[in-house]
């Protein structure tokens, strides 16, 4: 086949001809637009998979700060015996605890 020889697997090349109806010309133009479109998706695949890793590092960054501060206030309120950290007298250490 004429197609293939342009360089296009069998199946691009009998895929373009059937969807040109037989026309070189179409069929090959057919081919190249199809290349850059499936191109064109699987980069646009590849920023998201990016994307995703990213906001996956900055969610468990933001978990593990979060999981930290949970472990210092626990930690703080078993060494000092503190039942309610927001009550009263303990409003200063709360706010210190917070600042760490």
């Amino acid at each position: 086949m004429l197609v293939m020889m342009m360089g296009f697997s069998e199946s691009e090349a009998r895929l373009g001809l059937r969807a040109c109806q037989g026309d070189i010309q179409r069929a090959v133009a057919h081919i190249v637009q199809r290349r850059e479109v499936r191109g064109h998706d699987q980069d646009l695949y590849l920023e998201l998979d990016k994307r995703s890793l990213t906001d996956y590092v900055k969610l468990m960054k933001l978990i593990s700060c979060y999981i930290t501060n949970l472990i210092k206030l626990e930690v703080i309120k078993n060494v000092f015996g503190l039942r309610d950290l927001t009550a009263g007298y303990n409003v200063e250490i709360y706010h210190s605890i917070s600042l760490l």
